[in-house]
């Protein structure tokens, strides 16, 4: 057990760099609000996020998904980022969908007030679909390609 906790702190002391900033934040899709927590660096950003279909009334089907971004900050305080992103949606009924693809986005970000407002697009071409069979609404999730949001940097 010790051992496991001290190789367990070992990789986050290595993943998460001394100046990294994490954030909350929310966000609002096509489809679903979301909560989401990360960090930031000046050229890499890696977030998480749980998101629920507030659009459609229908907390049965959650989305968790997951971001790792090169940033570009030549226009200060304007950042682009681009980078790789991976979905997952699963229902009630045992069912679910997992996809993955690329993303694209521009950031306005005041880091003495640590405000960040961003507008984030994404392309997933790569889908899985496995258990039983998974509403439209899940397929809709993870398709999403345009998210705006909020994030409060600490």
């Amino acid at each position: 057990m010790k051992r496991k906790l001290s190789l367990l702190l070992l990789l986050l002391s290595t993943v998460l760099p001394l100046s990294a900033r994490g954030y909350i934040g929310l966000n609002q899709g096509l489809v679903g609000s979301a909560v989401e927590v990360g960090y930031m660096t000046r050229s890499f950003e890696q977030n998480l996020s749980l998101s629920l279909p507030l659009v459609h009334g229908n907390f049965t089907t959650p989305m968790a998904s997951g971001n790792l971004v090169w940033r570009i900050q030549r226009f200060n305080p304007l950042v682009i980022g681009v980078g790789v992103g991976g979905r997952f949606s699963w229902g009630a009924d045992d069912g679910y969908i997992l996809a993955g693809g690329l993303l694209l986005s521009v950031s306005w970000e005041t880091f003495g007030r640590g405000e960040v407002l961003f507008v984030e697009g994404s392309y997933m071409p790569f889908s899985i679909e496995g258990g039983s069979a998974i509403d439209a609404l899940a397929r809709h999730q993870t398709g999403q390609y345009l998210r705006i949001g909020h994030r409060h940097l600490f």
